[in-house]
């Protein structure tokens, strides 16, 4: 199993376009590297991003 993660499999976590992951990339606000015409996001820095929310109930 791998630690690195695609514009694709990132983009359905957060429920976005992928043109948006790529925006993200391309600004620097996930950390990526892109190979060819792939970005490829390690799996800690993607899941760094979330943040934890406290829902009342």
């Amino acid at each position: 199993m791998t630690d690195l993660m695609k514009a694709p499999e990132v983009a359905a976590i957060f429920g976005v376009n992928i043109a948006t992951i790529n925006r993200w990339c391309i600004e620097g606000k996930i950390p990526a590297v892109r190979h060819g015409h792939h970005w490829y996001m390690q799996r800690a820095n993607v899941e760094a991003m979330f943040v934890p929310t406290n829902v009342a109930g």
